[in-house]
């Protein structure tokens, strides 16, 4: 059955590729994707155990709805109800916001003095925040702000976080504006200092990338496959990369011996069998009906009505209980090597319907990233550059780990962002 599976997303992955040969069609770029994940997981490298038949056919069940879901968008057009000049950042809105953002995450950078002033390294933070993160420890993490302060930053700081930093990218790049990349800049860096999370730059180096070819490429129609890269961003990649791995290497603790392939190939391939195994070893009879993977776009709302009014929502309890196993929930890939988190965006889809939520979902997925590149496709705004650019990279190439949506400041940068814009004059 692996073979078919294989045959089949390979199809639609040349399918799509026929359909707009760009590198940011989202549906050639999603089903190549999970076509290269796929491949490499049916070779069972590094001794990780073999998957059951089930999670391929899934995986190609979310591959082929996802690739229906982005066709089906040719249909559907975004408009610009609240009047707004798609091509400027407001620079107004953007102060405002970067002053409520550092009000809202006063405790982190409170937790960044700390750390910093009783010099703990790199390994050692990032091995605090995540026994935190668990529930295992009553931290230095949990002496920071009050409870308010606490919903304060994950309802705000955060989701005005990332749309800094990605406003911020777009127009830094746009206009070769220090000023907006420094900030950038410096709110990632916070950002990556909070909990030594490597996702969170890989996520806007990619945005970065992807803004810089969108820019490319809606000046030169023609530009190619790859839009027109010019050598700058090659050695940025490879820059990074150099980055990514000393990091890595700070990060490690004594006890791995891992080598760089072996970690990208568990990284990727290992994804599958985590997924097969939660499947096998799924806990709960109830479905989540949706809200597990649009959970970020409730939290704000069910999260603080929980705190104030104390009330229960069953369902959206079990879905905030899904997340925190995620994280929580370890299992054993191969001899001697670990696996948590990296469940895939097919297991959220999954808890909210079994093969019937894994279609809807990929379906709505394929259908939100369609809207965006067509988006872009007729009006190539700086707009459309940054829902693009922030899809693919933080939706799309992260599809491995999560659906996004299940994160509340994953969410929100993508509905708020038009309000960072420059309204229209309604005279002009």
């Amino acid at each position: 059955m692996i073979p078919i599976c294989i045959g089949l997303i390979a199809a639609m992955t040349v399918i799509m590729y026929i359909y707009y040969k760009k590198v940011y069609n989202v549906a050639f770029l999603f089903s190549g994707f999970w076509l290269v994940i796929v491949l490499m997981s049916s070779l069972n490298l590094y001794d990780v155990f073999i998957s059951n038949d089930y999670v391929y056919e899934l995986i190609t069940l979310g591959v082929a709805f996802f690739d229906f879901g982005f066709l089906v968008s040719q249909k559907i057009r975004i408009k610009n109800v609240f009047n707004i000049n798609e091509e400027e950042i407001d620079q107004r809105k953007y102060l405002v916001c970067v002053c409520i953002c550092l009000i809202a995450i006063s405790p982190d950078l409170q937790m960044l003095l700390f750390f910093f002033e009783n010099g703990f390294d790199i390994n050692y933070i990032y091995y605090i925040v995540a026994m935190n993160s668990y529930g295992d420890t009553d931290s230095v993490v949990t002496q920071f702000g009050t409870a308010w302060q606490q919903i304060l930053s994950t309802y705000i700081g955060y989701p005005l976080q990332y749309l800094l930093i990605a406003s911020g990218i777009c127009k830094g790049l746009k206009e070769g504006n220090k000023k907006y990349i420094f900030i950038s800049l410096t709110f990632l860096i916070v950002r990556f200092l909070v909990d030594i999370k490597r996702t969170v730059l890989i996520m806007f180096f990619f945005m970065a990338l992807f803004v810089i070819l969108l820019l490319q490429d809606r000046k030169k129609t023609n530009s190619g496959f790859f839009c027109g890269v010019h050598k700058k961003n090659i050695i940025y990649f490879f820059v990074f990369f150099g980055i990514y791995i000393l990091i890595s290497n700070m990060r490690s603790g004594e006890e791995e011996n891992f080598s760089l392939l072996e970690n990208i190939y568990f990284y990727y391939a290992g994804c599958v069998k985590y997924f097969d195994l939660r499947i096998a070893n799924i806990d709960f009879a109830d479905n989540t009906y949706g809200l597990f993977s649009c959970r970020g776009l409730i939290a704000p709302f069910l999260g603080v009505l929980t705190k104030i009014m104390d009330v229960d929502f069953p369902i959206y309890e079990m879905a905030t209980k899904q997340l925190a196993l995620l994280h929580g929930t370890v299992y054993q890939i191969a001899p001697g090597h670990y696996y948590n988190s990296y469940a895939t965006c097919f297991w959220e889809f999954y808890v909210d319907g079994k093969e019937i939520g894994v279609a809807i979902g990929s379906l709505i997925y394929g259908l939100l990233g369609g809207v965006f590149f067509h988006s872009y496709i007729e009006r190539r705004t700086l707009l459309s550059i940054y829902n693009l650019s922030f899809f693919i990279s933080i939706y799309l190439l992260f599809s491995m780990l999560q659906i996004s949506s299940i994160i509340n400041y994953l969410v929100w940068p993508l509905l708020f962002n038009v309000f960072m814009f420059e309204r229209k004059d309604r005279n002009g």
